[in-house]
């Protein structure tokens, strides 16, 4: 059995690319056993590259292992909300649930770009690929859950001097309070100031919509490009505020605001849990292409306005799509990374 020593030491090597093959194949499969072992290699792996920057101090190195020992356990507190089915779950259609969850080191990508005029701060960028989900701890010990095909942006000197980062995709925040130094959200049209709280930021670049739920606390929303409009918005805990990117009105119909009943829903994705309520096919399509790295093509548009609720649960694809037929006179194809569906054709006699 593997010490926590042992593991730490493992990940170092394969982070300076040093493991042995055997060393390689124990640490994927220790990567499969446990949400805790994940989140450990990807704290360790922030704290590593914070280690080999030349300008990171010894000091601020120590400082990084002890955040990251509180924060997973603090992590493991907030995940054990229980999340309230909807209508029906998918898993009573008697399917089994046999997904398996393999998270490389893969899973996300970050790069670092070098402003030209100032060596001293880099951006960091983190993407993760559709099919996948992931969380990091940001330096100031605020915990952030991306979902699939989003990407977070933030400078090296987070923390120092503003704690602002940018994000394409959907996001859970827990933020972390500091009084001197409010956390900042910024997205293509909207910008949300957090003032201690849990929120959900979603903002995909080829959707027309950007929400903000609200779980915990509180948070203040202003248009990041209106200088003549400076009207904010301040939520509470289960509301939601919606931005239409396309809307024609200027009669601030594009910024509403309604309630939700019951937030943890939107955040549901961070558990490998899909909730959904009363949505179309067509609207379903574009999570379910996210969640599972697949790409979904009607052959019949018919098939779009089927609305479906329930809770997708540790399901495989070809698993969600037997239930959709179930339920609804759909047919489907899988081909590769491609789902084909149409109406189901009447029997002739």
């Amino acid at each position: 059995m593997k010490t926590p020593e042992s593991i730490s030491y493992i990940i170092t090597n394969f982070l300076s690319g040093e493991c042995t093959s055997d060393e390689a194949d124990f640490l994927i499969k220790w990567l499969e056993e446990s949400h805790k072992n994940r989140l450990h290699y990807f704290n360790l792996k922030r704290i590593w590259i914070e280690g080999h920057d030349s300008i990171a101090a010894q000091e601020q190195l120590e400082k990084s292992w002890k955040r990251l020992e509180e924060s997973i356990s603090n992590i493991e507190e907030a995940g054990q909300h229980t999340l309230k089915p909807i209508k029906f779950n998918w898993k009573k259609l008697g399917i089994a649930a046999t997904i398996t969850l393999l998270l490389s080191v893969t899973l996300f990508f970050v790069t670092r770009q070098y402003k030209p005029n100032d060596l001293s701060v880099s951006v960091n960028e983190i993407n993760v690929p559709f099919g996948s989900r992931t969380n990091i701890i940001l330096p100031d010990g605020t915990t952030v859950w991306l979902n699939s095909g989003s990407k977070l942006t933030y400078n090296s000197d987070y923390g120092k001097e503003n704690r602002k980062v940018s994000l394409q995709g959907e996001a859970f925040f827990n933020v972390k309070h500091n009084e001197g130094s409010n956390f900042i959200v910024k997205t293509s049209d909207i910008e949300i100031q957090d003032l201690g709280t849990e929120f959900v930021v979603k903002a995909y670049p080829d959707e027309s919509l950007i929400e903000t739920i609200l779980i915990n606390g509180k948070v203040e929303i202003s248009k990041t490009d209106n200088v003549l409009d400076k009207r904010h918005y301040t939520l509470k805990p289960k509301q939601k505020l919606t931005y239409n990117k396309i809307s024609l009105d200027n009669n601030n119909e594009k910024i509403f605001v309604t309630q939700v009943d019951d937030p943890q829903d939107y955040a549901a994705w961070k558990d490998e849990k899909l909730i959904i309520t009363s949505e179309t096919l067509e609207a379903l399509s574009l999570k379910l292409e996210r969640f599972y790295n697949v790409k979904i093509i009607f052959q019949d548009n018919s098939v779009k306005s089927f609305k479906f609720s329930g809770t997708l649960d540790g399901l495989t694809v070809e698993e969600v799509f037997m239930a959709i037929s179930k339920t609804a006179p759909i047919e489907y194809k899988i081909t590769k990374n491609n789902i084909y569906l149409k109406m189901k054709r009447k029997p002739t006699n």
